[in-house]
């Protein structure tokens, strides 16, 4: 009896895909803790770190680098990727999954793009978005007209490919390795081994990190981002899906799922900067510099690229973490980029051209600001019921 009960809730909790509000909810909740703990939750200069990591190695760049386990953003992706690894053993969904040699192009080419977008709105789906509007930051909206119509137009070229490249059955244009009945039997106890060894180094690893002149335990940060992989892995939370969906083939349920959670996140952050908390997250605390072109110009490109790519930064890093080699590529293109973009315009003076940090309540008062920042997301979820139920946007 134990057994079988024991059996039925790691099914529905460790294999079953969990609904996306529960993924929603548990990531805002996750976000604010991390903005509490020490800084709010990033991806793009994580992944730029990878990249200046890479180019110190080969000699392309000279000069101090942070290694990768000693830079917040950096160990907030670790963190993601090895908390979606976790999920993923456990679940018996690890292995090595390829795809056709095009949709390889289009990892790498959409990762291109989300680098190049991502330095250009000093941020990505997470910094120059998500965490972004949890800071009352003007570029947040700005970046959300951007990404809605690069995923539009990502859209149309994605159904303009298939009409002329069609893709052929469910099983036959992929490839799983280590994806067999014993594998499937042993990925859960490699979970397990994983998860344990985790905990033990995080829980014992003494070095401090820090972000604007907050600190906090690295192992015990690494541990909130891992919590964060775990979970949208579990729930398939995906940026990506929300904003293309709704033009693909009309469900909005991840984009419900994201404007719930987006809510919630903008209410955690309204939260820390109005309380006492504020002594160490100031009004201006992650408020994006590139309001107007970066965030606008910036998101489109973003936008574009992470509908071709077939996932978004947070997303290719949880879905590289389950072995799909597509966004695998689509990382290493995403770090490149960015790292060389970010690098070129800083030498040329260029970075001051992308925008400026607004603070929404500087622009248009508390009140005024608070309103129209509760409303995004509404209005954002009730679109989405209405063109569930008659289409408007879905692109024929």
């Amino acid at each position: 009896m134990a057994a079988s009960i024991f059996s039925a809730e790691y099914e529905r909790i460790f294999k079953k895909t969990w609904p996306p509000i529960t993924g929603a909810v548990l990531l805002a909740v996750a976000s604010i803790y991390m903005y509490m703990f020490m800084r709010p939750w990033g991806v793009y200069d994580g992944i730029v770190n990878w990249g200046d990591n890479v180019f110190a190695a080969l000699g392309l760049i000279e000069g101090p680098i942070t290694p990768p386990m000693q830079f917040s953003t950096s160990i907030s992706c670790i963190g993601l990727f090895a908390g979606a690894v976790v999920a993923a053993l456990l679940a018996s969904k690890g292995g090595i999954h390829l795809v056709r040699p095009r949709d390889y192009a289009f990892g790498i080419v959409g990762g291109a793009l989300m680098g190049f977008g991502g330095t250009l709105a000093r941020g990505c789906n997470v910094g120059g978005f998500y965490t972004s509007f949890a800071a009352f930051s003007a570029a947040a909206p700005l970046m959300m007209i951007g990404l809605f119509a690069g995923a539009y137009l990502g859209t149309h070229f994605y159904l303009f490919d298939l009409g002329n490249h069609p893709r052929p059955p469910a099983g036959y244009s992929s490839k799983s390795f280590f994806a067999g009945a014993t594998s499937k039997k042993i990925q859960p106890l490699l979970g397990l081994g994983l998860l344990v060894a985790l905990l033990f180094w995080a829980l014992s690893d003494d070095f401090d990190v820090s972000y604007e002149g907050i600190s906090a335990k690295r192992g015990l940060f690494f541990l909130i981002a891992a919590f964060m992989g775990f979970v949208m892995h579990r729930s398939h939370f995906c940026f990506a899906r929300a904003f293309r969906e709704p033009f693909m083939s009309g469900d909005g349920k991840m984009s419900r799922a994201v404007a719930v959670s987006l809510l919630l996140v903008f209410m955690g952050g309204l939260m820390i900067k109005g309380t006492d908390l504020e002594d160490l997250r100031y009004a201006s605390f992650f408020v994006n510099p590139s309001v107007w072109a970066g965030s606008l110009v910036g998101g489109l490109i973003f936008g574009f690229g992470m509908v071709v790519a077939g996932g978004c930064a947070s997303g290719s890093i949880w879905r590289a973490a389950e072995g799909q080699i597509r966004l695998i590529l689509a990382l290493v293109a995403f770090a490149l980029v960015s790292a060389a973009t970010q690098r070129w315009l800083a030498a040329e003076d260029l970075m001051g051209l992308l925008g400026k940090a607004v603070f929404i309540p500087d622009l248009m008062g508390w009140g005024l600001g608070i309103a129209l920042f509760l409303a995004i997301p509404v209005v954002w979820y009730f679109l989405t019921l209405y063109n569930e139920k008659h289409n408007t946007f879905v692109i024929d």
